[in-house]
């Protein structure tokens, strides 16, 4: 009689028990899964530059060295964006609150008329500035600081993502997440690319279009009178 043979199988508890043995990290329970991270994108981030222009005490002309100085700081400005300015005049105390208005906005549209050559988004001339009671008992010097108007340009610059990013295995790690460095390529491009870092952050305004004109153009589409790609213009 031929003997019977062998099984050779593992059992549920054999395996467990090999597990524990062998494995242990490995039979080990997973991690609670973590939230897959958004994918990686540049942002727009607000940034603000200050400068301040001089005045002497109770005048409302720009000396040549403040004219400079303010020149200095436009130029400085990054030229690839969509900026604005807010302008606000100040006096010191010993003004009246009459005198001390007319004397502020004076002074802050003398500024806006030479900050206007940069050709900025916009250009806002403040209320005048409370900073007369500030100044109140204070040294001859500071209240020479007080006449000043004060510059404030605001506008957007990109940041960009960490790319690459490899902080998960590129040949996955088993929990279905998508590729941590998915998407870094395209996001740092458009980040290099944008011209205005504040359409990352929000759209612009529709501007008026030409109705007859785009009417015209699905006619010529719905006729099969589409006008020719030109392509000289396609040429290097």
């Amino acid at each position: 009689m031929l003997a019977r043979p062998k099984r050779h199988g593992c059992t549920l508890r054999s395996l467990f028990l090999l597990c524990l043995v062998t494995a242990p990290s490995a039979c080990a329970p997973l991690d609670a899964v973590p939230t897959a991270s958004s994918n990686p994108r540049p942002i727009a981030v607000p940034v603000t530059y200050t400068h301040d222009v001089y005045f002497a005490a109770d005048s409302t002309e720009i000396s040549a060295d403040e004219a400079k100085r303010l020149r200095t700081f436009l130029d400085a400005l990054p030229g690839d964006r969509e900026l604005s300015v807010r302008i606000i005049g100040m006096t010191d105390d010993r003004t009246g609150d009459a005198r001390h208005a007319a004397l502020s906005l004076r002074r802050a549209r003398g500024v806006a008329e030479l900050a206007e050559a940069r050709r900025f988004a916009a250009i806002e001339i403040a209320e005048p500035s409370g900073n007369r009671a500030a100044m109140a008992g204070a040294g001859e010097r500071r209240r020479a600081r007080s006449d000043r108007v004060e510059i404030r340009v605001s506008g957007y610059e990109v940041r960009l993502p960490a790319c690459p990013d490899w902080s998960r295995r590129p040949e996955g790690d088993g929990r279905n997440l998508p590729l941590s460095n998915l998407g870094c390529a395209n996001a740092v491009n458009l980040g290099l690319m944008v011209s205005n870092p504040a359409d990352l952050d929000h759209g612009r305004a529709l501007a008026p279009a030409d109705g007859s004109r785009e009417a015209e153009a699905i006619v010529r589409y719905r006729t099969d009178k589409a006008k020719q790609l030109d392509t000289e213009m396609l040429r290097p």
